[in-house]
């Protein structure tokens, strides 16, 4: 609110009272789904950051298993990544800053503290007279769904080739 000083001396305190529990219990409900999930977000200022600097949202500090001092930033996180990830993310966000194509891939990272970490990483473009002024997106630890993934086909390869011998 604000005062108002009237001329007799009278002061008019004028202020509009919201309530703000809907959005509030909105808010606790998203940071909820988004811990059970393990769903976290990202965005980088394309045009003002300082090199290569990132928001990184709390889950996503959780799932990279960095220490809070940890600097966040594109090139770090591509860091992180192995193998053929690291060149799937660096074409991917080349393409969203240049042309503004939107990704989505699973990627296999490194976390702080050495665990092998797969999530499924999208990102998007803001795009102000077709150049790009911010990209963003999300990260979500999909580890235990492709641990899962990876030992079917495992167990499938294991099968056929079973069958295979037994058929010599």
């Amino acid at each position: 609110g604000t005062p108002s000083f009237l001329v007799d001396g009278t002061i008019l305190f004028n202020s509009i009272v919201l309530d703000i529990t809907q959005e509030a219990k909105n808010e606790m409900l998203l940071e909820e789904a988004s811990k059970i999930a393990r769903l976290g977000s990202w965005e980088m200022d394309v045009l003002n950051e300082r090199e290569d600097g990132m928001y990184w949202s709390p889950i996503i500090w959780d799932i990279l298993e960095l220490d809070k001092n940890y600097d966040p930033s594109l090139t770090g996180l591509i860091e992180l990544q192995i193998g053929e990830s690291k060149t799937l993310t660096e074409r991917a966000i080349n393409r969203l800053i240049q042309d503004g194509v939107e990704f989505e891939e699973e990627l296999l990272l490194i976390t702080g503290k050495g665990n092998k970490c797969w999530v499924k990483a999208s990102g998007k473009s803001e795009r102000i007279n077709n150049v790009c002024v911010k990209i963003y997106g999300s990260f979500q630890d999909i580890t235990e769904r492709k641990n899962t993934e990876l030992k079917i086909v495992q167990s499938e390869q294991e099968y056929r080739a079973l069958a295979f011998q037994l058929q010599l």
